[in-house]
Parts: structure tokens; sequence; C-alpha cells
């Protein structure tokens, strides 16, 4: 498992080309989760937020799912249908995400994103994402 700042994961997804990516990517997912479960701030934030959020990278045909269990979230390749809500984006934009050239309502107005199901859950989910970000670079900084 990677132990990472957002500078080297953003670092390590450049340098890969399509076929690395999704591997690099992966790991970096289940970091992710596991790096989420270090902060009481941020699992205060996922009570409440018990949804399944299913991610397409439409350009390299690549899915998986995040569910949030009772402040503990759990990760799956592969497609959920019970999914309240879905996100269909290409490298590019997922990069330019974790970059914050974009944020998640931007790309969705300007139609970058295509989300489905309910929006409310889609745009909590955003929200999450970026609460996440913020967290990996306070961890960076104390460490």
């Amino acid at each position: 498992m990677l132990e990472i700042s957002r500078n080297t994961l953003i670092s390590k997804l450049l340098e890969c080309d399509d076929t690395h990516f999704i591997d690099v990517f992966d790991d970096i997912i289940k970091n992710i989760i596991q790096i989420s479960q270090e902060f009481e701030e941020f699992k205060t934030e996922l009570i409440g937020n018990d949804k399944i959020t299913q991610i397409t990278i439409k350009d390299l045909e690549f899915n998986f799912w995040i569910q949030n269990d009772n402040g503990t979230m759990i990760y799956q390749k592969g497609i959920n249908d019970n999914a309240t809500s879905k996100f269909i984006l290409s490298k590019e934009q997922l990069l330019e995400f974790l970059q914050q050239k974009t944020n998640g309502i931007d790309a969705y107005m300007q139609g970058k994103v295509k989300v489905h199901g309910k929006l409310t859950h889609a745009l909590n989910f955003v929200k999450l994402l970026s609460s996440f970000l913020i967290y990996m670079d306070k961890k960076q900084h104390n460490s």
C-alpha cells in the first residue's frame, strides 16, 4: 500500500500510461480508504452519508464504487447496481480534479462530468472528496 502526499499521488498518475494508470489508481484508492480512517474529523463527516457512489473513468473503461458504511469507506472494482449516484468522467477530468484545476460542481456544470441518480448524493460525495484532499494535505503537513 502506498503512503503518499497528494502531490506524489498526482505525479505518479501523470507518469503512467493508460495500461498502468488503473493499477496505480487502484493502489491510491486503497491508500485513501486507509487514510480516511485515521482522521476522526473526516470519519465524522462520513456518518449519515451512507450512500454508494459508482464512478466510471470512461476512456479507460474502469469502473469502481465507493460506499460509506457507518463511517467506514468500502471500495470495490466493478459496477454496483445499487449505487445512488453515478459519475462518468475522463482520465483527464479526474486528474484536473485531483490537481484542483477544477472542482466537481464546475465540471458538472460544464458537461465534463456526467452524473446519474440523485444530484444531492453526488454533491455530497464531491464535498467528501474535497474534504478528503484537505485531510490528506493536513496529514502530509503534520508528518
